[in-house]
């Protein structure tokens, strides 16, 4: 029974656990540091760097002091400096793996603090950044010299000779038509025919008056005759006078629409070729774009870093039971009463040391498991009366809790910010800053199953826009953009309100940006005297030249609708003149019937006396 125990043995057994624990307990803090480290640094794509890592047994927890995250597009700057992040653990939760925090605080937390060394890692070299945004948001100033006018109507075709040309062969086509049937109507000979004829019939009187009657008879047949002739030749000329007067008529048309059609070329032309002030109709996108498509990419890239580690979630596809090859194991988690992620800080309390002033917040409930916690990520910062703002709120919710339909908000109410020395512009051509002014910025952002939809409303005032122009570095060819720089550099000087608006849509990798601005109107009042003279100056020159091309085509047009008009002009005298012919004759034959009428009722009465004096013999 005594020996039950075997002393050497236990003796070596706790001498190697006290060495384990000593020497784990001993290289734990830079163990610690060095994972935290390498981590962050496969996080980020550029270095993080931590001065120092303590544990404490009692309570059990860590701090860290001087945590360092390099901004990757500018490895001489950090994008976060924290002086030191200090937690408490819950050790009975830690012994079922699972790291449960209930406060943890971050203080001395600083932006853009510059470094010693650059942070920039040769895994991954960083991009210089902004020369494509700076290419698509670069000023093209809108061209103001005009360009030749014999070299504009040499190269394009007028509608107005379009029209002269299609004019010019109707006409032609007319007078084919016309040369052809003319012949084919009744002619001057015609109708002096009819004359000479009217003018031979009269019945000649005998004194026998049955003789008489039928020569009178006779006389108003052949007057019928000659009106029906004159009547089928009257039909005849109706008929081609009615038409005769159409064409004219299209003719007429024709070069009444060729007169008006100068305008139109002019109208077409000066579009097309006149300064415009078009280049400038969206200068906010100009000024702003940049910005805006700066820090919108800052915030999507900063995104894609931390989502997957903070809110790290599992689809219903992938939550499908995965088969796992038998010698590999696999962790069953059994049913728990109050069910814990395995990650999880409470609450997060953060002081950030700006420099305008100092600005507090708290961020909830960061866990990766959000479906067991069912609860989403919230967090909430807030100041007042900093040096150059009057009051900030920043606050959001990240929810995963159900993944098939995950919804971010983030919403930013930033009052009275004192804007000092701000870029607009680092284009050469339009090199433009914001001196000073006092914005008010509203923003509001939601990513609802990888569809993004944000807005941003500014209202800034006591604007003081300065543009730095280089004139004596101006080249003869660059005069004309510098005076036009120029003019709009003045105009925005004079604008103390003004606001812009953006709004984005798209996807985290994709969005498209839509920026507005009053700046718009003020620019293109701005430049609308200066366009309205150029512009001026080539209409009347362009108008002189398209009238003198057309004027003469239109001249020789009119002289050959004047042939027209004398043929329609002869074929009225024509029909004119069988008309009265017909009312000659008509006139004839009247008097001839009631000469006849005459006759027949003085032959009645003849009889009347020869029967009277057979009865009174």
């Amino acid at each position: 029974m005594k020996n039950w125990i075997r002393w050497p043995g236990l003796l070596a057994f706790l001498l190697f656990t006290v060495a384990l624990t000593g020497g784990f307990y001993f290289f734990a803090e830079t163990l610690l540091k060095a994972a935290i480290e390498h981590t962050g640094t496969e996080m980020v794509g550029a270095k993080v760097e931590l001065d120092r890592a303590d544990l404490t047994a009692s309570p059990l927890g860590v701090e860290l002091h001087n945590l360092q995250v390099t901004n990757p597009e500018e490895p001489m700057v950090n994008a976060v400096q924290i002086g030191r992040i200090k937690l408490h653990m819950h050790a009975l939760e830690l012994l079922r793996l699972k790291v449960i925090v209930d406060e943890m605080n971050v203080e001395k937390v600083r932006l853009n603090t510059k470094r010693t060394t650059s942070g920039k890692i040769a895994e991954k070299p960083v991009e210089e950044p902004g020369s494509d945004t700076n290419e698509l948001f670069d000023f093209s100033m809108p061209a103001v010299e005009m360009p030749d006018v014999k070299d504009i109507l040499a190269k394009e075709t007028l509608e107005s000779e379009k029209m002269v040309e299609e004019a010019q062969i109707n006409m032609d086509n007319s007078k084919q038509k016309w040369d052809k049937k003319i012949p084919e109507l009744p002619d001057k000979a015609t109708f002096d025919a009819y004359a000479e004829k009217l003018k031979s019939i009269t019945p000649v009187k005998t004194g026998n008056k049955l003789k008489d009657l039928e020569a009178l008879s006779n006389a108003v047949d052949e007057l019928n005759t000659i009106k029906k002739n004159i009547q089928s030749d009257l039909g005849q000329l109706t008929s081609a006078g009615k038409e005769l007067r159409q064409d004219v008529s299209l003719m007429k048309n024709d070069i009444q629409a060729i007169s008006q059609a100068p305008s139109k070329d002019i109208a077409r032309l000066m579009q097309k070729y006149s300064p415009s002030s078009s280049g400038l109709s969206n200068i906010s996108r100009l000024l702003f774009g940049e910005t805006v498509t700066h820090w919108s990419g800052v915030a999507m890239d900063w995104y894609e870093k931390l989502a997957p580690v903070l809110l790290k979630t599992t689809t219903s596809e992938q939550s499908e039971e995965v088969q796992v090859p038998r010698h590999k194991g696999i962790d069953i988690k059994f049913k728990e009463h109050n069910p814990l992620p395995d990650f999880l800080i409470k609450s997060t309390r953060v002081s950030l040391e700006l420099e305008s002033g100092n600005m507090n917040g708290e961020v909830k409930d960061i866990t990766s498991d959000q479906q067991i916690l069912g609860r989403p990520l919230t967090f909430l910062f807030d100041a007042d009366k900093m040096d150059n703002i009057s009051k900030l709120k920043f606050s959001g919710n990240f929810n995963h809790i159900k993944p098939d339909d995950s919804i971010d908000t983030v919403n930013l109410d930033l009052t009275g910010y004192k804007v000092s020395h701000f870029t607009v512009s680092r284009s050469q051509s339009f090199p433009l800053s914001l001196d000073s002014a006092i914005a008010d910025i509203v923003l509001s952002g939601e990513l609802k199953q990888g569809n993004l939809n944000a807005n941003l409303a500014s209202q800034v005032k006591s604007a003081n826009f300065v543009m730095s122009l280089d004139t004596s570095l101006d080249t003869p060819s660059d005069k004309n953009t510098s005076k036009l720089t120029k003019i709009i550099g003045d105009a925005l000087k004079n604008v103390k309100t003004f606001d812009v608006k953006a709004n984005l849509q798209g996807t985290i990798k994709d969005q498209d940006i839509d920026i507005s601005s009053n700046l718009d109107d003020v620019v293109k009042d701005a430049m609308g005297e200066q366009f309205k003279q150029k512009a001026q100056a080539f209409e009347n020159e362009l108008k002189d030249k398209v009238e003198q091309k057309t004027k003469g085509l239109t001249a020789k047009l009119e002289s050959q609708l004047e042939k027209f008009n004398g043929i329609q002009q002869n074929m009225d005298s024509k029909q004119k003149s069988a008309e009265e012919n017909i009312k000659s004759i008509e006139t004839k034959i009247d008097s001839l019937k009631n000469e006849k009428g005459q006759a027949v009722k003085d032959k009645s009465k003849d009889k009347l006396k020869d029967k009277l004096k057979d009865r009174f013999r």
